[in-house]
């Protein structure tokens, strides 16, 4: 065989770790129910359940949530190339999400930001998916490449304390959670600064 090459185009590059530490985390789910008490919710990706108003990132008790994040952050705009100061990002919402049994997310973007990250509080460790759907708006209409491939999405199963970034323009979406376990998230969006 003749040397060659493999090129990728136009990758897309998602990024997870596992930032767990139990005493926050106990905060957090702590915090989230008692707003799930409290408060109405808001419909808007969630199908049977419940999401907070986006400005947690006020709330002084996700401030170490936060703080894991940007650290990780830093890392994924190196490995992204990305030349941009830290400084120069923001977080412009954030907001928690508890899906009871047979509650799921449609598929859906974050437009108008960056890059959008989601850290898992609980959940079910045994069904616990999030999926992708492939960008390439050509190859859905391409039979024989559905035929021959292994579909059109990609899913991750996710753990308690996982942080998850990917870009906020990548359709994503949750199934119907089996379990009678509530699958806890707090989701939030990132952007930047124009100089």
């Amino acid at each position: 065989m003749q040397d060659s090459i493999k090129i990728p185009v136009f990758p897309t590059n998602l990024f997870l770790t596992n930032i767990y530490n139990s005493e926050e985390n106990e905060k957090y789910k702590e915090k989230v129910l008692d707003l799930s008490k409290n408060t109405e919710g808001q419909q808007i990706s969630n199908v049977g359940g419940w999401q907070s108003d986006k400005t947690l990132w006020k709330d002084k008790i996700f401030e170490p949530l936060l703080e894991k994040f940007y650290n990780y952050f830093s890392e994924v705009l190196k490995e992204e190339n990305i030349s941009q100061s830290l400084d120069n990002f923001f977080i412009p919402s954030l907001w928690a999400n508890i899906n009871p049994k047979g509650a799921c997310n449609i598929p859906h973007t974050h437009p108008g930001s960056f890059m959008s990250a989601i850290y898992y509080v609980d959940v079910n460790e045994e069904n616990s998916y999030i999926s992708f759907q492939d960008p390439r708006t050509g190859k859905t209409g391409s039979f024989p490449h559905a035929l021959l491939t292994h579909g059109d999405n990609f899913i991750i199963k996710v753990s308690v304390g996982d942080l998850l970034i990917f870009p906020s323009w990548l359709h994503h979406y949750v199934n119907p959670n089996p379990s009678d376990k509530k699958r806890i998230s707090i989701s939030f969006n990132i952007n930047f600064r124009l100089q």
